[in-house]
């Protein structure tokens, strides 16, 4: 018997888990940083928009913005066949779709609606999320 409830927890967590895989970043996504609120727009076709609440004018991303004098636009691309997730937010020239910079970071569910995430704007990517990491949940 023992050894059927040790199996079944095993079977029930790794199930919990590849059934994150299936979990949806659409939508818009809020944390917190600080005394500041982060508001994460992911869209179904992979453009991202991130809003400060410290820098209420400033639009980081989305279809269209400003960038030293560029139109850019920023996307994001998910790894989902890495553990924890690999995300990247890339910013692109908006016509040419060149690559102008990219912020490398991880990602994992906890849940449908929360989600940890890291990443480090110049940097690597993180392998973890025991130094630096926010917590946003999905807006209803």
């Amino acid at each position: 018997m023992k050894r059927f409830i040790i199996c079944l927890a095993v079977f029930a967590s790794n199930l919990a888990y590849s059934q994150s895989d299936n979990l949806s970043l659409v939508g818009e996504w809020e944390g917190f940083e600080g005394t500041g609120r982060l508001t994460f727009i992911f869209e179904s076709d992979s453009v991202i928009t991130m809003l400060n609440s410290k820098d209420p004018g400033t639009i980081l991303g989305g279809r269209e913005s400003i960038r030293n004098e560029k139109k850019v636009r920023m996307i994001y691309l998910l790894d989902k066949s890495q553990k924890p997730f690999a995300i990247d937010f890339v910013i692109q020239e908006t016509n040419s779709k060149i690559e102008l910079g990219r912020m490398k970071g991880i990602l994992e569910f906890e849940g449908e609606n929360k989600l940890k995430i890291n990443f480090r704007p110049g940097k690597e990517r993180p392998t973890s999320f025991e130094n630096d990491f926010i917590t946003i949940t999905r807006k209803m």
